[in-house]
């Protein structure tokens, strides 16, 4: 488990005291609906303006629909955002135990910027998605719906 790479873009005692302390609460924060924190790094790109990369393996013991892995990184990225306002961007790569990637989702401040494979969604204000789920998919037990198309209906979620 770690959020220890080091950004090349960091420049002083301050920019680096500012990353180890976001380094340090995303890994604190992370831990109860992740298994396992793979990878995090902070990057100031100006003087406030700060990026993150997660990758996460997931605890499939608690995420049982596919689509609940994105619903909670979607949450997981907005909660850090109240907290550290000066983080402005997010990519986050989803991988399973056995090193597949699941998906990459990327957030700015104002919202969902590419949604990850096999979600779709209608673009709303700002060229930002405003309904996120996955497509519906032919399986072995018959067509598998998504557990919730209205996961933005009436939410704060952009």
């Amino acid at each position: 488990m770690g959020c220890n790479k080091s950004s090349q873009t960091v420049q002083g005692e301050y920019e680096k005291q500012i990353q180890d302390f976001i380094r340090e609460r995303i890994q604190n924060y992370s831990t109860k609906h992740f298994s396992k924190l793979e990878e995090c790094e902070v990057s100031f790109y100006s003087e406030d303006k700060v990026k993150v990369y997660i990758k996460f393996i997931p605890d499939f013991g608690s995420i049982i629909f596919k689509n609940e892995i994105w619903h909670w990184s979607a949450l997981h990225a907005l909660n850090l955002s109240y907290l550290f306002p000066e983080i402005k961007e997010y990519h986050y790569s989803v991988f399973d135990t056995n090193n597949n990637k699941l998906m990459d989702l990327y957030l700015d401040e104002g919202g969902i910027r590419m949604l990850p494979d096999k979600f779709y969604g209608q673009k709303g204000p700002g060229n930002y998605y405003r309904f996120c789920f996955t497509n519906v998919e032919e399986t072995t037990i018959g067509k598998e719906l998504p557990i919730d198309e209205n996961f933005f209906e009436g939410s704060g979620l952009p």
